[in-house]
């Protein structure tokens, strides 16, 4: 996912998907399958430390492992994360009611 500024919104690229996840994946084995900032090692997260939405990239210098609590705190100022995280949340929810 890439942040359009003319849309302004987040879209989806096959290209930057493709190119995250080899990345995400050397990420995690460089920071040991560990979160940096606690050592946690339950349900990681790859951040970006200089988001794509500010012209940050998938490169490995731009990625860091953490957990779901550090990667909330990197972004509890973000107004668009939080917009990705409340449609991410009503996504699952009307999925969990479509499927019973």
């Amino acid at each position: 996912m890439r942040y359009d500024k003319e849309k302004m919104c987040y879209v989806k690229s096959a290209s930057l998907r493709s190119e995250f996840r080899e990345k995400r994946l050397l990420a995690l084995k460089r920071d040991g399958y560990k979160c940096v900032k606690c050592g946690a090692t339950e349900n990681l997260h790859v951040h970006h430390i200089i988001a794509l939405s500010k012209d940050g990239t998938n490169d490995l210098g731009n990625l860091v492992t953490l957990c779901p609590s550090c990667h909330a705190e990197e972004h509890k100022n973000d107004k668009e994360y939080r917009i990705m995280i409340k449609a991410h949340y009503f996504t699952k929810k009307q999925n969990t009611i479509q499927n019973g």
